[in-house]
C-alpha cells in the first residue's frame, strides 16, 4: 500500500484553543499596545500639524496649545498633569482633564481647535486600529506571545 497518513494531535490544539479563549477575555496587553503603537503618536500628529493645518492661527510666538505644553502632554505622556488613562479587562479610556481643553474642542468661549475629534473622524486611524488589532489577534490565536 502507498499512501500518505496524516494524524493530528487533538489534544494540542484543544490546548492551544483554551490558551487563546483565556488571553482574550482580557484586553489590557491589546489596550497597551494601541496606546504605545498608535494613539500616541496620533495625538503627537494632531498637535505637530497644528490640527492637520486647519486650527486658527494664533498672535502668539508658542505653536498653537502649546504655551504651557499641559495639554500636550497630557495628551502625549502617561501619567502627566490632566493625563486620563485608565485600561480596564473590556474598556480602554485616554485623555485629558486639563480644563480649557474641553472649551477648545468644542469652541466655547474660545476659537475651535479639535484635538479628540481630529482623531476620531480620520479614516486612517480606523485602519491603524484594525491592523494592530488583527496582528494581535492572529498571535494569540496562532500560540505566539
Amino acid at each position: 500500500m502507498l499512501a500518505v497518513k496524516v494524524r493530528v494531535n487533538a489534544n494540542r490544539f484543544r490546548v492551544q484553543i483554551n490558551e487563546a479563549k483565556q488571553s482574550l477575555r482580557d484586553f489590557r496587553p491589546l489596550f497597551r499596545i494601541l496606546r504605545d503603537k498608535w494613539l500616541i503618536d496620533a495625538f503627537r500628529k494632531v498637535f505637530s500639524t497644528d490640527g492637520r493645518g486647519i486650527w486658527p492661527p494664533t498672535n502668539r510666538p508658542n505653536p498653537i496649545l502649546r504655551d504651557t505644553r499641559a495639554l500636550f502632554r497630557s495628551y502625549t505622556q502617561e501619567g502627566a498633569r490632566g493625563n486620563i488613562s485608565r485600561i480596564g479587562r473590556k474598556e480602554f479610556t485616554w485623555g485629558s482633564d486639563i480644563f480649557y481643553g474641553e472649551f477648545h474642542e468644542r469652541g466655547q468661549g474660545v476659537r475651535q481647535r479639535q484635538v479628540v475629534g481630529l482623531i476620531l473622524s480620520d479614516r486612517s486611524n480606523n485602519r491603524a486600529i484594525e491592523q494592530i488589532i488583527e496582528r494581535y489577534v492572529e498571535g494569540k490565536i496562532g500560540g505566539r506571545r
